[in-house]
This record gives structure tokens, C-alpha cells and sequence, in this order.
């Protein structure tokens, strides 16, 4: 699997805020691995399970931007994940497909940083209990320019969301999103996603 570079910066930069315990098994994983006693691959799979590590930004990709057919019994605005919605690219990174539908009357805009969707926030149930995640935050990203996409009724956005590092412990949890459109909270429906114990014990003590 080719780990993209902003893993790598994502993972290196957020131990500095990260509590002292995660970040010294941070600290000594990336030292192990410039050591070149651990491969790139082992080194990020150690960073998932042993360090509990899943980035600290969501990033969720705009696609494209589509017609769809009139629907008069919704009148809402949509955010799902279809079915068979996990895929995997040619470079062997993992993504969920995600649709925001605009079923209203009125037109919609959400904020977008180059090709980044702004304002969509994780949640995880542990404990029986919403979790809050990652957020997609397009300021953190320091190039691009920041402006709104504006979605008619019967439009809908296509986004791709970069979920590999929630997709391969051995810990199935529900898990959602939530998109703020300027103060319109959205949900999508519930998918399930796989957590190490490491990654559901770090996001429990950083609430």
C-alpha cells in the first residue's frame, strides 16, 4: 500500500499536541523507523495499533457535482454513504464514497479549500455513546483557495472520504458524519468501521 505524504506530515505533526504517553510511542516509532529498524508500512500499521494514531484531520475530497431526479418525498438535504461505498484505488489507498443531496426548495453552499470540503465532523459510538472524531478543517491546510460550492435543488455533491485508518483493527463500531452547512447540522446514515483497541482507548482520553 503507497502511504501518501500527508499521512506521514499529518502523523508527524500531531504528536506535538497529542497527550505525553501517545506521543513518546509516536516519538519512538518514527525514530525506529529513520533507524530503518521498521519498514514504512510497518511504521504506519504500528502507528494505528500501538499508538492508536487515526490522523487529526478527516479529509473529504469534493468529486464532482450532478443532477438527480426530483424526489417528492424528500425534502431535505442528504448526506449518506451509499451501499458498497469502501473502495480501494489503483495507488491501493482506501476511500468511502459519500453523497450530499439537496432535495430542498432552496439552494444550498458548503465551504471548500481547493478540492477539500469544509465543516464534516466523526463520530464513533463507544460505550454506547457519540465519540466525537476527526474534523475536516480546510484551514489547516495552507495552500488553496477557500470558497462555497453552491448546490441547487435536485443537485448533489460526490465526495470521497480518506477512512483507511479506521477501516482495518479488529473493533467494529458505528460510525457517522456530520456536515455543518453555515449552521444547518446534517447527519448521514450509519456505517461501521474497524478500530485497534489503542485507537478507541486514545480517542476516549482526548474527549
Amino acid at each position: 500500500m503507497k502511504i501518501p505524504f500527508y499521512i506521514i506530515f499529518f502523523f508527524i505533526t500531531f504528536s506535538v499536541s497529542s497527550q505525553t504517553n501517545w506521543t513518546e510511542l509516536e516519538n519512538d516509532l518514527w525514530k525506529q523507523k529513520e533507524k530503518g529498524e521498521i519498514s514504512t508500512e510497518d511504521w504506519y500499521f504500528k502507528l494505528k495499533k500501538e499508538a492508536g494514531s487515526i490522523t487529526p484531520n478527516i479529509t473529504a475530497w469534493f468529486q464532482s457535482k450532478e443532477k438527480i431526479e426530483k424526489n417528492d418525498s424528500e425534502k431535505t438535504t442528504k448526506l449518506f454513504f451509499p451501499e458498497n461505498y469502501q473502495f480501494e484505488k489503483e495507488n491501493g489507498n482506501t476511500y468511502a464514497k459519500l453523497y450530499l443531496n439537496n432535495h430542498s426548495n432552496d439552494t444550498i453552499q458548503i465551504q471548500k479549500m481547493s478540492a477539500i470540503i469544509n465543516k464534516i465532523t466523526e463520530y464513533f459510538m463507544i460505550d454506547n455513546k457519540w465519540i466525537k472524531g476527526r474534523i475536516s478543517d480546510a484551514e489547516f491546510y495552507t495552500c488553496g483557495f477557500q470558497y462555497d460550492i453552491k448546490i441547487e435543488p435536485n443537485e448533489r455533491v460526490y465526495i470521497l472520504i480518506d477512512n483507511e485508518p479506521i477501516t482495518n483493527g479488529t473493533n467494529k463500531l458505528k460510525y457517522k458524519l456530520v456536515i455543518d452547512i453555515y449552521g444547518q447540522i446534517v447527519e448521514s446514515n450509519i456505517i461501521e468501521v474497524k478500530l485497534f483497541e489503542n485507537q478507541i482507548k486514545r480517542l476516549k482520553e482526548t474527549q
